[in-house]
């Protein structure tokens, strides 16, 4: 019997490559799939192309005030019915035809039903045109500890069980990065299980009106870094503690104690933030993750 997949898409003024995108989606191959769209307050034809395809019962959306990407995408959790597993989709990628069916294939492999699941991937960064761009080096992180440095998990490549999304819709973050790394997170504070595939099962498009591009110069990098030290800038920290405020009972010991660290860090003194900064339990396979959190540790803008 077929796994039900429901895809969870956000949209907002997407005309230009949306139909793409959804076609990519109703060509899944050995998965039952269902589309759930909520549109963030589109004024260009988007809403127009959804209801084409609603009217043709391949999808179902609806519309509410603009709450941006993240806050659209865990409003559609919260939303979102009764299925075997769950993906977030972008507006403007476009999918391999296996893409759900691997996903859900390595989620099945992982014996243990008690706990929540999770399987992000690799991508293919490709131009307006769909032609290949150079490979970004794409990484993640698959432990707690290591998500506290970095999360790494792309949204559109995330599909996860039911599980999960019962874990989620238990409280909604006051403070969230972005949907994704609050559900990556998420699924690793509670004990679940992250699977990392370096299959690219996506063409993740690059272009002059998307949400968030793979694509950034060094020096936007670094305008990025002065502002968020300028106006003290601690959103990471401060969704740690939406984390613990959500889920600490739900925690494993030892994850509670490395949260309450990150999560308080900024009220520390210079001498405790070096030390957290160079916490040997606090860190990534990867020297430029760990190089990045040291710097916003220490500098407190993390």
């Amino acid at each position: 019997m077929m796994a039900t997949v429901t895809v969870l898409m956000s949209t907002y003024n997407g005309e230009k490559y949306l139909e793409e995108q959804i076609d990519s989606i109703v060509k899944q191959e050995g998965v039952n799939v269902r589309i759930l769209v909520r549109d963030d307050g589109s004024t260009d034809g988007t809403q127009k192309i959804l209801n084409q395809f609603q009217e043709k019962g391949i999808l179902h959306w609806y519309t509410g005030h603009n709450l941006r990407s993240a806050r659209s995408f865990l409003n559609l959790v919260s939303c979102a019915p009764m299925s075997d597993y769950y993906a977030f989709c972008d507006q403007d990628d476009v999918w391999n035809w296996d893409k759900l069916y691997r996903a859900i294939s390595k989620l099945k492999g992982l014996k243990d039903d008690s706990k929540p699941k999770l399987y992000c991937s690799n991508y293919q960064l490709v131009d307006a045109k769909l032609e290949n761009l150079p490979d970004n080096g794409h990484i993640s992180t698959v432990t707690f500890n290591a998500a506290l440095v970095s999360s790494c998990c792309t949204g559109c490549t995330i599909v996860f069980d039911r599980k999960l999304l019962e874990i989620l819709k238990i409280g909604s973050p006051k403070v969230v990065v972005m949907h994704d790394d609050w559900v990556h997170k998420v699924c690793l504070a509670v004990g679940g299980t992250v699977i990392y595939d370096n299959y690219k099962s996506l063409k993740y498009r690059q272009h002059g009106a998307n949400v968030d591009g793979g694509v950034h110069n060094v020096r936007s990098k670094f305008r990025n870094i002065y502002n968020r030290i300028r106006s003290k800038d601690r959103v990471r920290s401060l969704q740690i503690r939406e984390i613990l405020r959500i889920y600490r009972s739900m925690m494993p010991p030892n994850h509670v104690i490395f949260a309450d660290k990150i999560a308080t860090y900024a009220d520390k003194n210079i001498f405790y933030r070096i030390r957290l900064a160079y916490d040997h339990e606090i860190r990534t396979p990867y020297k430029r993750l760990n190089r990045g959190y040291r710097a916003a540790i220490i500098l407190r803008y993390y």
